[in-house]
C-alpha cells in the first residue's frame, strides 16, 4: 500500500489552518500545482511506483494521516490485513 498526500483540484479539502501555514499548496510549480491530485508533480516517483499487476494500491490522503478521510481501513479489512 502506497500513500500520497494531495488535495482536490478545487482545494475544497484544504483546511483553513493548513492553508495558512502551508501557503504553497495549490500554487503553480515546475510540475503542476503543488500537492494537488492528478497533477504530474504529485505523482509517485517511477522507482517507487506500485506494481502494475494490481497487487498494490495508492491511498490519496488530504493530510498526514493515512486513515483520516481515506478508504485505508476499508482496504485493510477487505484484504484481511490486521497488523501494520
Amino acid at each position: 500500500i502506497h500513500t500520497r498526500e494531495g488535495h482536490r483540484p478545487n482545494l475544497m479539502d484544504l483546511t483553513p489552518l493548513k492553508g495558512e501555514h502551508c501557503n504553497g499548496i495549490g500554487k503553480e510549480g515546475l510540475h503542476g500545482r503543488l500537492m494537488v491530485r492528478s497533477e504530474w508533480g504529485n505523482d509517485i516517483v517511477p522507482e517507487l511506483m506500485p506494481a502494475t499487476d494490481g497487487s498494490e494500491c495508492v491511498i490519496d490522503k488530504p493530510g498526514k494521516s493515512a486513515f483520516f478521510q481515506t478508504d485505508l481501513e476499508f482496504i485493510l479489512r477487505n484484504t484481511n490485513i490486521d497488523t501494520l
